[in-house]
Formats: structure tokens, sequence, C-alpha cells
């Protein structure tokens, strides 16, 4: 699946909703699917539009500062 190997060449560092949906670019709704993403544990939303590979993808753990 390309998309999890995109967010996961992320590691640790967060992900801005903008390089999210650049990275979904193919799709017609970009929102959707990264909706979808947050609820299969693909992703998991820090803040408002930061994002970090979630526990399906992870293999380390985020510093928690």
């Amino acid at each position: 699946m390309k998309i999890s190997q995109d967010i996961e060449a992320f590691g640790t560092i967060p992900i801005p909703h903008h390089v999210m949906t650049w990275i979904l670019k193919d799709y017609r709704q970009p929102n959707d699917k990264i909706k979808n993403l947050v609820k299969d544990d693909l992703l998991l939303p820090v803040k408002r539009g930061l994002y970090i590979p979630g526990k399906a993808i992870r293999r380390q753990q985020p510093d928690p500062f």
C-alpha cells in the first residue's frame, strides 16, 4: 500500500495537513481519506492539522515533547 509507505517514511516527524493532502492528491476528497486513515489507525492526530503515523504502521514511539 503506497499511502502507508509514504506515511511511514516520515517516522516520528509530525505531518502537516497540507503535506497529507499533497500525498493524497490523486483522491477526489483527500480530507475524507484522512478521516478514514485516522479511523483505521494509520494516522494519529496530534493536534488540529498535524498528524503522526498511527499504531498500525508506527515502528518508533514519538517523543512526548
